[in-house]
């Protein structure tokens, strides 16, 4: 119990710091406040005061007010999508999530505007508010549905061929010009049996996929977009248990590797759990085991850090 908790304090105190850092002196909030222990957190995100929370294990919607580090209201949810893509602010101001093959979106008082079963295209969905015309979801069965903001509406869906696992973890990202980038885990690669998948997809009257880019052996993909640069990672299989870091150029029919990082170092294992971005920085959220092999399995301690 004492290791969750410690590993729950660690990931508030990062993410408000880095939220409210541009507003103001930082408010931590406090585990204790929490009226549970979690395996981990899945999303978090600021609005004013508040940080609404999504944890897992137990699966919980939580609201806590950083300044009195009050829990405002929780309410259960029944799974989550892809972590850093199951929670999202809505441009009206409101939040939406994903609860297994539904969209619920509610108000920061935590009322029910609407909810949209989208149980015909998968049982996992993911979440992305990075257009303000529409809501992206993105199935485990690699379904790309859009989503009226206001009423929840159905304004388009197209199967999308990125060839993922469907147990495997998946998200898509709204640019510009119907341009979308889904993130896949595939069961089946064109170099190994696993493998991370980005695809560069236009949608016209079909789908139509203008560039991939996979990286096998890795698991667990993690990424955003900022213009036309790409961050994608996942975590090594074998022989270290790692995430590598990929900035990749969109120069439109074709990509170019720029970077690979590995996000760990000696006798250190890590992999990513969230990416941020602001004014074009990262902030990476990585869990880190410390210990002398390859698993990290003799120090066994997680933590959090930061990478600029």
């Amino acid at each position: 119990m004492r290791r969750k908790k410690h590993y729950l304090f660690l990931f508030i105190l990062l993410f408000t710091d880095f939220f409210l850092n541009a507003q103001g002196t930082p408010q931590i909030v406090d585990v204790q406040q929490l009226p549970f222990s979690v395996n981990f957190i899945s999303d978090a995100v600021v609005m004013g005061n508040f940080c609404y929370i999504k944890t897992v294990r137990p699966f919980y919607l939580i609201k806590v007010d950083l300044l009195t580090k009050e829990v405002i209201w929780q309410q259960p949810n029944s799974y989550t999508g892809s972590a850093g893509y199951s929670l999202v602010k809505t441009p009206d101001g409101n939040l939406c999530y994903s609860d297994g093959p539904s969209i619920v979106k509610i108000t920061p008082n935590g009322d029910i505007c609407w909810t949209r079963d989208l149980s015909s295209y998968s049982s996992f969905i993911s979440i992305s508010n990075r257009s303000d015309n529409f809501l992206t979801c993105y199935s485990n069965y690699s379904d790309l549905i859009l989503l009226n903001y206001e009423n929840g509406a159905i304004l388009g869906s197209w199967a999308i061929p990125a060839g993922g696992d469907h147990l495997g973890l998946h998200f898509a990202v709204a640019s510009s010009d119907s341009i979308f980038y889904c993130f896949d885990n595939t069961s089946h690669g064109t170099t190994s049996n696993t493998a991370i998948k980005l695809t560069k997809v236009q949608i016209n009257t079909v789908a139509e996929v203008i560039w991939s880019f996979e990286v096998p052996n890795l698991a667990e993909p993690v990424g955003l977009v900022d213009d036309d640069i790409i961050y994608f990672g996942g975590i090594q299989l074998d022989p270290w248990v790692n995430s590598l870091l990929y900035q990749i150029e969109d120069r439109g029919d074709n990509y170019h590797l720029i970077s690979t990082t590995d996000m760990a170092g000696p006798d250190i294992t890590a992999y990513i759990r969230h990416i941020l971005l602001n004014n074009h920085q990262l902030l990476i959220s990585c869990a880190v085991l410390l210990g002398d092999d390859p698993n990290g399995e003799d120090g066994g301690i997680t933590i959090r850090e930061c990478h600029s």
